[in-house]
């Protein structure tokens, strides 16, 4: 998978993700919306982070900008419930399916 068809594909997925944030909101789940959208952040940062490269790296280069986003994520929130810990484990499906 291309460079760019992988960033859309992880575009759609946390877009996918935000909406379901917005509607814990609206059902009042203030600390899980936060969960999720923190994981949500922290992903947008290792995908910006490990964007710059050629296509035949990028997916290796990204997995690993997951993974230390998701040990940064799960030191500063505790994710009893999963939310954020399942965003991540989307998008870590999507960069192995493209390497």
């Amino acid at each position: 998978m291309s460079k760019t068809r992988l960033a859309a594909a992880i575009e759609a997925a946390l877009r996918d993700e935000a909406r379901y944030a917005a509607r814990l909101q609206e059902r009042g789940d203030f600390g899980l919306a936060k969960l999720a959208l923190a994981a949500i952040a922290e992903i947008r940062t290792a995908v910006n982070a490990s964007a710059a490269g050629d296509d035949q790296t990028h997916a290796a280069r990204l997995g690993t900008a997951l993974e230390t986003a998701r040990v940064g994520y799960l030191s500063l929130w505790e994710d009893e419930d999963g939310i954020g810990t399942s965003t991540f484990l989307r998008i870590r499906d999507l960069v192995d399916t493209a390497t």
